[in-house]
């Protein structure tokens, strides 16, 4: 062999050697991705199922679990170099957050339920937010959109399983039903109505979680095509319905102005004037058509609906909410020092004892308002930080999230609901124009990183 052959080999092998990555990407993490992602999606709002059957320190949910995976994905991803993390002001503002959360614990005694609910509610915040970074990071929403599909599916099985028990089963039954690690209790709004909440448990956070379905399924994602009109109608309609079973007054409120800021309105742009009116006209005629029969055909139910859900009387939901209001300015006018530290994330129950019985009794008691629970338990930095991730995208394309988040925080408590944190990341990344949601996103994927293909040809 001469020596110059010789030489030329050596020198290809080492070519060859130098091409190749000095830290491999693990090949298993290219399949397990998307998956996670779609799989992260599909479990938010999966509360009837707890996979410790109840006989854990907390409710174990595939939410829960899920989040879990996906921060360990992102921790593999970046320390094989897969994947790199970039501050911007989402993740920011979300860490500043969660920061306070477990400051106003240990400046408080450190108790193991306060780390425990924070350690959850960054779990909550991290697991969703790393979602949407992952899908966004490729310019491709297919597996936040599929994910929100197996959500629907999900949640409807559970609504019809909870109908037909309604009808097949005395009340007393529907209290406390359990199957294994499936929760399959009715809620009931007096002794006469059921609450039909789906997958989840309570029936404000039914609509948080059908508002993230409609935003995934039915918003301008993109890279997503439109689904057909057929389609778009019958989604819209089996979201409606099951909103409205829910006879949750601040979540309807919620569902109607994501629905409408997502989906309705700039649909509605693009037609004529005379299709606008013509729709607009069809729907109050419609309605009152179905009002109307229902009066006829269950008069007792239009003035049960009405006593119960429409008016405010002593005693009752509406009147709780502004008892807690009064009561949470008085705690922080009594003790300033609130304002600077809190009470203790996830803490609220230690000063709740009088409400006990309408405010969620035992230790989950809470102030039925983000606002109030953010200020109290956390301090005037907890609210602050709150306030800006809530109404930052407030001047985008998406403010419509911003708005119901916003209503919907005034009357409900949804720090630990990932459905939450998935929709403030997504308007966030999406913030002014879609096409640039990779650069917003704060997890980029690697130039040479196989994953970035493995997202586009799904």
């Amino acid at each position: 062999m001469s020596t110059e052959t010789a030489r030329e080999r050596v020198s290809i092998v080492a070519m060859s050697s130098h091409a190749q990555p000095a830290n491999p990407r693990p090949r298993w993490l290219q399949g397990a991705l998307p998956i996670a992602v779609a799989a992260m999606v599909a479990s938010t709002g999966l509360e009837r199922v707890d996979l410790l059957a109840g006989r854990g320190p907390f409710t174990l949910t595939p939410a829960v679990l899920m989040s879990t995976v996906m921060v360990g994905l992102a921790l593999t991803g970046l320390t094989t170099r897969t994947m790199r993390l970039r501050i911007t002001p989402f993740l920011g503002v979300a860490a500043c957050l969660v920061f306070v959360a477990f400051a106003s614990v240990i400046l408080n005694g450190a108790s193991v339920t306060g780390l425990g609910r924070a350690g959850l509610f960054t779990l909550s915040v991290v697991g969703a937010s790393i979602a949407v970074a992952i899908a966004a990071a490729t310019s491709n929403m297919r597996a936040l959109r599929f994910g929100a599909g197996v959500a629907l599916l999900l949640y409807a099985a559970f609504a019809l399983a909870q109908l037909v028990l309604w009808i097949a089963l005395p009340l007393s039954a529907l209290a406390d039903l359990h199957f294994g690690i499936v929760d399959l209790t009715v809620k009931q709004l007096g002794s006469e109505l059921p609450r039909i909440t789906g997958s989840t448990v309570d029936a404000n956070r039914s609509c948080l979680t059908l508002s993230m379905i409609a935003t995934l399924l039915l918003g301008p994602l993109p890279g997503q095509r439109p689904l057909d009109k057929p389609r778009e109608a019958l989604i819209v309609t089996v979201l409606g319905v099951f909103a409205l079973a829910t006879l949750s007054r601040s979540g309807i409120v919620l569902f109607v102005i994501v629905l409408a800021g997502v989906w309705a309105l700039p649909r509605l742009s693009r037609l004529s004037r005379r299709t606008v009116v013509l729709a607009v006209c069809s729907a109050v005629v419609l309605a009152a058509i179905a009002l109307l029969t229902v009066a006829w055909l269950a008069p007792d139910f239009i003035d049960y609906i009405v006593r119960t859900r429409l008016t405010v009387r002593p005693g009752d939901s509406a009147s709780v909410h502004f008892a807690l209001i009064e009561h949470a300015v008085g705690l922080v006018l009594s003790d300033p020092t609130i304002l600077l530290t809190g009470i203790g994330f996830g803490t609220a129950y230690t000063v709740l004892g009088g409400f006990g019985a309408i405010a969620h009794a035992g230790d989950h008691a809470n102030f039925h308002s983000a606002y109030l629970t953010a200020l109290v338990e956390m301090g005037a930095l907890g609210l602050i930080a709150l306030a800006i991730l809530l109404f930052r995208p407030i001047a985008t394309r998406w403010w419509a999230i911003s708005v119901g988040l916003a209503w919907f925080g005034v009357f409900y408590q949804s720090l630990n609901d990932s459905s939450q944190w998935l929709l403030l990341a997504l308007a966030w990344t999406m913030l002014g124009n879609s096409a640039q949601a990779e650069e917003r996103s704060f997890i980029t994927l690697a130039a040479t990183s196989p994953l970035r293909q493995r997202f586009r040809d799904l």
